[in-house]
């Protein structure tokens, strides 16, 4: 995935049990990090909940961001979704790449994902 400075993006994660369907989880939270030039873990979102899909979709929950237009071209945002189902945590992670306007191949806002 690719976002430009300054562009609203959506994030969305679908949280599924062991067999594949869906699952509602009830403390869906966003953290979205990068590291310095020295290595530093710098959190841009910290643990903020996610909001279930509109229209309402068992297990899927999203997050909407501005990306700060103080990222340049090649930084690296680290996207963790976590939720935890039966007592036991679930996660993914998502690497994004900050790239200047005219360098993307679709316009602002549109993007291509495959969901479930």
């Amino acid at each position: 995935m690719e976002v430009i400075p300054g562009q609203i993006v959506t994030f969305q994660a679908l949280f599924v049990d062991s067999t594949n369907n869906p699952v509602v989880v009830p403390d869906a939270a966003i953290t979205v990090f990068k590291y310095s030039s020295l290595g530093a873990r710098e959190d841009l979102v910290a643990a903020v909940a996610m909001n279930p899909a509109a229209p309402v979709e068992t297990g899927r929950y999203t997050y909407t961001w501005t990306v700060p237009s103080v990222l340049t071209q090649g930084d690296v945002l680290y996207v963790e979704m976590v939720g935890t189902y039966l007592g036991d945590p679930v996660r993914v992670i998502e690497t994004v790449d900050v790239v200047p306007a005219a360098e993307t191949l679709m316009s602002p806002g549109l993007r291509v994902q495959f969901v479930k």
